[in-house]
């Protein structure tokens, strides 16, 4: 069994915003339950969406899994959907985003509201 947890605050964004932080969860979640827990019976996503100093919003993904392979790059090893959730946080959201394994993996996605 998967379980997922999602907490925020109350962000005002438009609808281009909105749909993008849609479809960069959705693949961010389809990435963590095809790859991730391949040997997991259980285990946990979260996502959380926070309210920054200065107009910027912060957006974590994180999950219990296997995490990324020890030196990782998405610019050389990612599969094509977190490519494109990488290029959707540079060009759409004018983003930056920061990976990591530590308990699984971790996102952290940063943009300017």
């Amino acid at each position: 069994m998967i379980s997922f947890a999602a907490e925020g605050d109350s962000l005002c964004i438009d609808s281009k915003r909105a749909t993008n932080i849609a479809i960069i969860l959705n693949e961010l979640v389809t990435i963590g339950l095809k790859h991730g827990f391949r040997n997991k019976l259980f285990g946990r996503l979260r996502f959380s969406i926070r309210k920054e100093p200065g107009m910027y919003a912060l957006m974590e993904f994180s999950d219990n899994g296997e995490g990324f392979p020890g030196g990782f790059d998405v610019h050389k090893n990612a599969n094509i959907g977190l490519k494109i959730v990488n290029d959707m946080v540079k060009e759409d959201l004018n983003g930056s985003m920061q990976m990591s394994s530590a308990e699984g993996a971790q996102v952290r996605i940063r943009f300017r509201l």
